[in-house]
């Protein structure tokens, strides 16, 4: 290591193609000397493209014992595992992300008594519907277990950091609210016209109808607040034509609003 070098290790449940990674993998690759940042993730099918973008960037390595279900074996593996990962590392800073990786994460940066620990939660499992009321009841203990010896707890939004307290999870002086960062610059150049964007969707050229469609998993980003302001929009600016369109039950728990 180098003189004056700041190691910080990131460890996450998996890189999939959900937002959680994207942030996790610009944040590691994004970092400034002197800090000199590892990511360890779990289990993953396949990385996404911006993980392959980067590689060069980035130090990672894959700890495939650590998987995103509740295993007892594959747990104390995983936990060993990030053990023996950061002492060899011998980091000055533990950064975890998502519940599975936050806990398992946490709990060995304290065993190897690591000067910091930060947890980014990335949401939370705490909405009904996502989870049943023991599983939901487990990581609620483990959260508050594992707040008592982290530093920082990093929220996307306040109403994420009040969910935490509401639960007795951490502290207020624990948590800070940084919201994901969106890159503007697409959004601010002139777009194609109406015309071309509407015709291979099949939707109408007479009018000026703006046509919307969400498609989420309603459990994590609360569509109905969506929908409520939908209907609120349609006194206030004239919108006409919402329909709440149907909500899709499957294994996915997928909703779709438009």
């Amino acid at each position: 290591m180098s003189a004056g070098e700041l190691r910080i290790l990131h460890v996450i449940t998996r890189l999939d193609r959900g937002g959680s990674a994207t942030n996790t993998l610009l944040t590691v690759a994004g970092l400034p000397r002197p800090f000199r940042a590892t990511l360890v993730y779990g289990r993953t099918r396949e990385l996404p493209p911006l993980a392959r973008e980067v590689a060069d960037r980035v130090e990672s390595l894959e700890l495939p014992a650590l998987v995103r279900s509740p295993s007892p074996f594959h747990d104390l593996r995983a936990l060993l595992g990030l053990y023996r990962v950061i002492r060899r590392g011998a980091f000055d800073l533990v950064h975890t992300h998502t519940s599975k990786a936050g806990v398992l994460g946490r709990a060995a940066a304290r065993l190897a008594r690591v000067r910091r620990i930060v947890h980014t939660p990335h949401g939370h499992y705490f909405h009904g519907g996502y989870a049943g009321p023991a599983m939901i009841g487990l990581f609620v203990h483990l959260e508050r277990w594992a707040a008592t010896f982290t530093d920082r707890i990093v929220a996307l939004t306040d109403q994420e950091a009040r969910d935490h307290l509401r639960l007795g999870i951490g502290t207020p002086g624990q948590f800070v609210t940084i919201p994901s960062g969106v890159d503007l610059e697409p959004y601010e150049k002139p777009g194609e016209p109406a015309a071309t964007v509407r015709a291979p969707l099949g939707l109408r050229q007479e009018n000026d109808e703006v046509p919307e469609r969400h498609l989420g998993r309603e459990v994590w980003k609360t569509l109905e607040n969506l929908q409520r302001l939908l209907v609120r929009l349609q006194d206030l600016v004239g919108i006409t034509g919402h329909d709440p369109g149907p909500w899709v039950s499957d294994e996915r728990e997928l909703v779709v609003v438009g």
